[in-house]
């Protein structure tokens, strides 16, 4: 009887663990989303406002920014070249829109370029409300499916 307690105890703990690394992961992307959001601004600003090179602007942003996209040893030489960098935990279609702007940044004149920048912090500042409205209901419904899966295996151990 002891084991079995045990067991259901050990099942349940497992469950929850799991569930807590799903959400965390999720909580990573939206983090991860914002972030790269507030670099595609910060990137138009200074193109527009200063015409600066995309790599000087990867090498005078503050590191907490940097860190926060994935990177922890960022390759500043383009933004393709950060991008490959970066340990990544978006979905295909936020990284296919990342890929797609790092391909545009950096070889376009200045006013093609400020466009591009402010129509992928568009479009990730949208996948970031979405990710954000989205996540309490995410959470619950983890736990929620986790624990249940958990309750089974221990009805049907029993």
């Amino acid at each position: 009887m002891i084991l079995k307690i045990l067991g259901c105890s050990v099942a349940l703990s497992a469950s929850i663990i799991a569930a807590g690394a799903v959400v965390s992961a999720e909580k990573r992307r939206v983090s991860q989303l914002l972030a790269f959001t507030a670099l595609c601004e910060r990137m138009g600003r200074q193109i527009e406002n200063f015409s600066t090179p995309v790599s000087e602007i990867l090498k005078s942003t503050d590191p907490v920014l940097l860190r926060s996209c994935g990177a922890v040893n960022p390759d500043t030489k383009s933004f393709g070249a950060f991008l490959d960098s970066c340990d990544l935990a978006l979905n295909e279609e936020e990284k296919r829109t990342l890929f797609a702007f790092a391909s545009d940044v950096g070889r376009r004149f200045q006013g093609d370029q400020v466009k591009s920048c402010a129509l992928c912090s568009k479009q990730l500042s949208e996948f970031a409300n979405d990710a954000q409205i989205l996540f309490p209901k995410k959470r619950k419904m983890t736990y929620t499916l986790f624990i249940c899966a958990a309750l089974a295996l221990v009805i049907i151990l029993i």
